[in-house]
């Protein structure tokens, strides 16, 4: 793609919009997709950190094609339609134990997700410490969410704990891979895990 990087970056902006979703992310995940084949035909999937709503938008129209299930929450609402659609919203804290019980009710799940992130200081230290504490808890949230063979995938910003968390997954899973998309900007230090293959899970009601 011959485009300077502020170029590329406004390119999958408007690229998003004009698909019509909400922000650019929607690319990473497709992209991630594409490479680890998170989904497959998965029935229920549960997304933390959810808003605005382009992970939650792309699995429930072109993954699930709007059969299934997919669970929205966040501390923001969405801004994509979720009436008339396979689409549950949950307005709150994912990690408060109240939405916990919520989203627990739904469970288990093929997949979780999460394009969560804090909110950024500047200080490349304190911010790789605040994505890994989201991090851990998105992880610590999918034992008790995920089906045997379930695959995890989350967003992290690059730091020295990170091989850690990585590390501790593989207790869990049978693979475990660190990605970062080409859609992602040049100047980002974010990455994705992506944890397949579940070795337990919660069983099925």
């Amino acid at each position: 793609m011959a485009k300077s990087k502020k170029g590329e970056s406004d390119w999958w902006s408007q690229e998003a919009k004009r698909l019509g979703y909400p922000a650019r992310s929607v690319f990473k995940l497709k992209e991630i997709n594409d490479r680890f084949h998170v989904f497959g035909k998965p029935d229920k999937v549960l997304d933390v950190g959810a808003a605005p709503g382009s992970w939650t938008q792309f699995v429930s129209q072109e993954i699930l094609k709007g059969r299934g299930l997919v669970v929205a929450c966040d501390l923001n609402p969405l801004s994509i339609p979720v009436e008339g659609t396979n689409i549950t919203e949950v307005v709150g804290d994912a990690f408060s134990e109240e939405n916990q019980a919520r989203i627990a009710s739904f469970a288990p799940y093929c997949v979780v997700i999460s394009d969560a992130a804090p909110h950024t200081t500047g200080n490349r230290s304190v911010d790789c410490q605040r994505s890994l504490e989201i991090a851990q808890c998105v992880a610590e949230l999918s034992k008790s969410m995920l089906k045997k063979g379930g695959n995890l995938v989350f967003k992290i910003y690059q730091g020295g704990e990170t091989a850690e968390l990585v590390r501790s997954l593989k207790k869990d899973f049978k693979k475990v891979s660190v990605f970062k998309p080409e859609c992602c900007r040049n100047s980002s230090f974010e990455c994705f895990v992506v944890a397949q293959d579940k070795l337990a899970g919660v069983a099925e009601a």
